[in-house]
């Protein structure tokens, strides 16, 4: 009934997935017909219980197919006409060449800071200051109580040198 593929680089839930989708869709599996049940179609494709549940839970969650308690998964009643339409207009989509990157004015991810508003010399300058100041203190890890000198600094403690 269905068959899975090891070397593919497609996942065996998402081969499952698919070809019960497509099934559904052309009509072979008739609205209402029981599909087999998780174990037995896993010990079927030699795969695991995993791989058809998360195919199964997929195509519920989009409403290919539906379960009743205690009784399995059956194929849910799809309009024919308007499953096929949608067939056609999900080909007919255009896709983006991988590898191109749509272009933004303004980038809002918080890992990409715009070169020209950060003070790169200025960071340079205080990096190597520390390094040459201290460059033990740069490769060892704190103490895992914590610094003293921020304690201090947080207890009140710690006063300003004068100057």
């Amino acid at each position: 009934m269905f068959v899975l593929d090891t070397n593919d680089k497609v996942p065996l839930y998402r081969q499952l997935y698919n070809q019960i989708k497509e099934q559904v869709l052309s009509g072979t599996l008739p609205a209402h017909a029981k599909l087999p049940s998780v174990r037995d179609l896993a010990t079927e494709l030699a795969t695991s219980r995993n791989t058809v549940e998360g195919a199964y839970q997929e195509l519920s969650a989009e409403g290919y197919i539906y379960s009743r308690q205690r009784s399995g998964y059956f194929v849910s009643a799809i309009d024919q006409p308007a499953a096929s339409v949608s067939r056609v207009t999900a080909a007919r989509k255009p896709q983006r060449p991988s590898g191109s990157e749509p272009i933004f004015r303004f980038d809002f991810h918080p890992a990409r800071l715009d070169p020209a508003s950060f003070p790169v010399a200025q960071w340079r300058s205080c990096l190597l200051e520390t390094l040459r100041e201290s460059p033990v203190e740069l490769s060892h890890y704190g103490g895992f109580q914590g610094d003293w000198s921020c304690a201090a600094i947080c207890n009140g403690t710690w006063s300003a040198p004068a100057g």
